[in-house]
């Protein structure tokens, strides 16, 4: 993660209990974080064991469309199952910037992200992995 200005990785469990918690109300993580749009990276896990990298500005609302199915071709092909890794920008840039640099990646490069980068690893709305 050197070099990445403006990122810092976040805990997906956090996320989606923010959203479904009864005592916020459900604005989800596309909610500004003081007046700025928040950007986020993320690597999800598909069933076959391969890994999907991709960018939002609301990532609960993404990661049910692609673990319930209904999201892109490829995560509906090899069944998204987890979320294994994200990451926050301020700018959508810098995010799209992160994704492209995370696709060039080996996938042992990927699985060491994945593994180090954050220290967690999510399942599927915030259970936690060892």
């Amino acid at each position: 993660m050197e070099g990445v200005t403006g990122s810092s990785p976040v805990a997906p469990t956090n996320l989606c209990e923010a959203k479904m918690s009864p005592e916020r109300p459900a604005k989800g993580v596309a909610a500004a974080r003081d007046g700025v749009k928040m950007w986020y990276v993320y690597l999800l896990r598909c069933a076959d064991g391969s890994l999907y990298s991709g960018s939002t500005t609301d990532l609960t609302k993404r990661l049910k469309r692609r673990l319930s199915g209904r999201g892109g071709k490829y995560t509906r092909a090899k069944k998204a199952v987890a979320l294994e890794y994200a990451e926050n920008f301020n700018a959508r840039r810098d995010a799209l910037k992160r994704e492209i640099e995370i696709k060039k990646l080996s996938r042992f490069n990927k699985e060491k992200l994945v593994r180090f980068g954050n220290g967690k690893r999510y399942v599927l709305l915030g259970t936690e992995k060892n």
